[in-house]
């Protein structure tokens, strides 16, 4: 975790802690909506928590400059779009807390035995109760706010599992598949890589072929292959112990119709191979040539699909086939893992294509021929394409219905700026990955 911005300075004596303490338990009233307050600590913890997450993920939350940072024509930095980002998902926490009301709810003995449980374990890990309270400080909250918090949260839970289901099994079919249109985008490929596998060569720079993945063995061609005997009748043998086998030209006689090609695999930190197989790029000429050829193929095969399904047999150089569905929202892959972002790029321009159309997108990974194609009807419950493209379907899903209930209130959430103003931004909250 990355270490604090900012932190309480060691010169404060101690009843000024105390003091601030106490202020933070008062807890200033910063939203009301109907019958619901809730205090501007809230919205505190819930920025330093946005904070340990940016810092987790690797962005410069300790700078200046990186708040500072101007991300919109209209100025808008970091800060401000995290601050207004998390004052809205504040205000989803008090609608959600009526809502719970209104739909007569009430969290069960066992709810709240497991957050009472979470907040003891947190302050065993402290060592006390006002050592807990002193962690949280730098959070905005203490134990007693902690509370509250995470039954909030219950609460939003307990309140998505009533409107829409643990899966969404609630949400009605129709409601799915119009979600499926609206947030994914479903295709094939071409996938024409920018790199090459590296293979084990031999003493005449010939590829090595064994007799199976493990390299457990050399594979000769036996039949027209010789053995090598020296001067002295001795036979030649390889790193096996095995005898070579040696074609009339003097090179190693491989059977390269039943063996396996040698491959060199990556080693972990102790030196032991891994699965994972060593990879070079080709030069700058032969990826512009390779490049040529991905543009030719989205060309003959444009708006036929039968075209794209024969030269994807034929020369499609990856293990995927069939259909490929992505969550469509932007940064979705990026924000999960940065190796993946090129998947953005796909999405990005698949939405702007028509159905059978064929267009080339460029990853560090090679050269991607894409062929937009319908989604299927229930795509989301196949089995098959389930566990691959639609794990996270439903959760995406109950947030998107979850987001849209909660924007028919937002504008009778009433804001006291002053509070508001008086709450620290980004650069002075602490980064919370604990609680």
């Amino acid at each position: 975790m990355k270490r604090f911005l900012k932190i309480l300075c060691v010169c404060l004596v101690m009843c000024t802690a105390l003091c601030l303490l106490a202020s933070c338990t008062q807890g200033k009233t910063m939203l009301t909506f109907r019958d619901k307050k809730l205090s501007v600590n809230v919205y505190e913890f819930l920025l330093s928590r946005m904070k340990g997450t940016l810092g987790y993920y690797g962005y410069d939350v300790t700078s200046d400059s990186f708040w500072r940072t101007v991300v919109s024509s209209d100025g808008t930095t970091y800060d401000d779009y995290f601050r207004e980002e998390i004052l809205r998902e504040t205000k989803h926490y008090i609608i959600a807390d009526q809502l719970f009301d209104d739909y007569g709810l009430t969290l069960s003995a066992e709810q709240e035995k497991k957050i009472d449980d979470l907040l003891l374990s947190h302050q065993t890990k402290a060592g006390s109760r006002a050592a807990l309270n002193e962690k949280l400080l730098a959070f905005g909250v203490n134990y007693d706010i902690l509370r509250e918090i995470y039954v909030m949260e219950s609460k939003i839970s307990t309140l998505k599992n009533h409107l829409y289901g643990e899966n969404a099994e609630k949400v009605l079919p129709e409601t799915k598949d119009k979600f499926l249109n609206d947030n994914y985008v479903c295709f094939e490929q071409i996938f024409i890589p920018a790199y090459y596998y590296v293979t084990d060569l031999d003493r005449f720079n010939d590829k090595v072929y064994y007799t199976d993945e493990k390299h457990t063995a050399i594979a000769y061609d036996k039949v027209n292959g010789k053995i090598a005997t020296d001067e002295t009748g001795k036979i030649a043998t390889d790193i096996f112990g095995d005898p070579e086998y040696y074609t009339d030209e003097g090179r190693i006689a491989y059977d390269r119709q039943n063996g396996v090609i040698g491959y060199v695999y990556e080693k972990d930190a102790n030196g032991k191979y891994t699965d994972d197989k060593v990879i070079a790029y080709h030069d700058e000429k032969t990826k512009a040539q390779l490049y040529v050829t991905a543009q030719e193929y989205a060309t003959v095969c444009n708006g036929d699909f039968e075209k794209f399904e024969q030269y994807s047999s034929e020369y499609g150089q990856d293990d995927t086939s069939g259909r490929i569905y992505l969550f469509a929202s932007a940064g979705y892959y990026a924000s999960l893992n940065s190796s993946a972002g090129y998947f953005d790029d796909i999405a990005k321009e698949l939405a702007d294509m028509d159905v059978g159309e064929c267009r080339v997108v460029t990853s560090d990974y090679g050269y991607h021929v894409l062929q937009k194609n319908d989604n299927a009807k229930g795509a989301y419950d196949d089995a098959e394409l389930k566990e691959t493209y639609f794990s996270d379907f439903s959760d995406n899903l109950i947030e998107y219905l979850w987001g849209s209930l909660c924007q028919k209130y937002i504008g009778d959430v009433a804001v006291d700026e002053k509070a508001l103003s008086e709450a620290p931004d980004m650069k002075q909250v602490g980064a919370n990955l604990v609680y």
